[in-house]
């Protein structure tokens, strides 16, 4: 998770919405994306979770 945390960056466009990015096409940034995908599903579905 180290590493691939280390390869993420967030780009914000003119409407304020952050995305993530790769810093280099070769590098992987999977388990970091699944985790703020799982983060933003228990979020917005808390009663779902329990």
């Amino acid at each position: 998770m180290t590493f691939t945390m280390g390869n993420c960056i967030t780009l914000e466009d003119t409407n304020g919405n952050r995305k993530l990015l790769k810093k280099r096409y070769d590098q992987k940034i999977d388990a970091v994306a699944a985790m703020m995908d799982a983060y933003i599903a228990y979020k917005l579905n808390k009663d779902a979770f329990e």
